[in-house]
């Protein structure tokens, strides 16, 4: 095999195992709160954030706002972060 088809395989590999979901990181989590209290334009005193779900294409989660409950995304390309109420 040649060493740009190793390298290869070993990026799709790490890509999609990280895909798999589960609990993030304490720094990709405070990142997602961080970006989430920016999207309702508060603090990260009063968000909450919790029950991730990861993707291939976003790291799905649920985010509580004066007492609201909201699903949220995270883009894993873009970075940027959309929150609804469920439902809507």
């Amino acid at each position: 095999m040649k060493k740009t088809t190793i390298i290869k395989l070993a990026v799709i590999t790490g890509i999609l195992s990280g895909c798999a979901g589960g609990e993030p990181s304490p720094e990709h989590k405070a990142s997602l709160k961080e970006k989430t209290a920016k999207f309702f334009g508060t603090t990260t005193d009063n968000i909450t954030i919790d029950n991730f779900e990861g993707g291939l294409v976003a790291t799905g989660y649920k985010a509580t706002y004066q007492g609201t409950l909201y699903n949220c995304f995270q883009h894993k390309l873009y970075r940027y972060v959309q929150c609804k109420k469920p439902g809507y």
